[in-house]
């Protein structure tokens, strides 16, 4: 289980931007290579293989100690490839998923810090093997979740399309930045810095209603 903290070194420079990254191993990943690109220090609140309620769960002691201006959220993944083991839970998963974004994006705006809600990354290539452990009802389940927070929030919190950024033509990761069926290479990370809409994210301005 991976938890690093960046930025930790009580830095009190207000003209620096303080940022977190929140959610499972992608969030964590994410916060190493921006770390590393930029060369500055981030806060990363990303685990491994935990679900939207498990990070629920957490945030709330844990943001209480922070000092943060923007959160990045990434999640999702965790709850949705269950569905992989038993199609009879998608409508019941897909719906918890939801309530637990909407929960989680509420709490995280109580902070006062610019919330940046990013969409469900696509998978990978699929192997022999992954084959008996994912199906198309996952696949699905990831359009109707980041159609969710499209809908739901793009008039309401700053949200980053990185789906639409990732994917290639059949709901799966372009090749070129995929590390492995559910993570990104430092490519994929390069392609969501270079977009336009993440960089305008990383403000802190934030001029939505509460």
């Amino acid at each position: 289980m991976r938890f690093k903290e960046y930025g930790s070194s009580g830095d009190t420079d207000n003209n620096i931007t303080k940022i977190a990254f929140l959610g499972d191993s992608r969030a964590s990943d994410w916060a190493g290579y921006f770390s590393k690109r930029h060369g500055v220090d981030v806060i990363n609140l990303g685990i491994d293989g935990q679900t939207t309620a498990q990070v629920l769960y957490r945030i709330g002691y844990q943001l209480a100690d922070l000092d943060i201006d923007i959160i990045i959220i990434q999640v999702g993944i965790n709850d949705l490839k269950v569905i992989g083991f038993d199609r009879s839970r998608t409508n019941e998963i897909i719906n918890l998923c939801k309530v637990n974004i909407s929960k989680l994006v509420n709490l995280v705006r109580k902070t006062n810090a610019k919330v940046v809600l990013t969409t469900v990354f696509p998978r990978g290539d699929m192997n022999f093997a992954r084959q008996f452990l994912w199906n198309e009802d996952v696949d699905l389940a990831i359009l109707e979740i980041n159609d969710f927070i499209r809908k739901e929030y793009e008039e309401r919190i700053t949200v980053v399309d990185t789906y639409s950024i990732l994917r290639d033509s059949d709901l799966r990761v372009n090749d070129a930045y995929s590390l492995d069926f559910f993570h990104l290479n430092s490519a994929g990370y390069d392609a969501i810095d270079a977009d336009g809409g993440f960089r305008a994210s990383l403000t802190k301005d934030n001029t939505f209603p509460n």
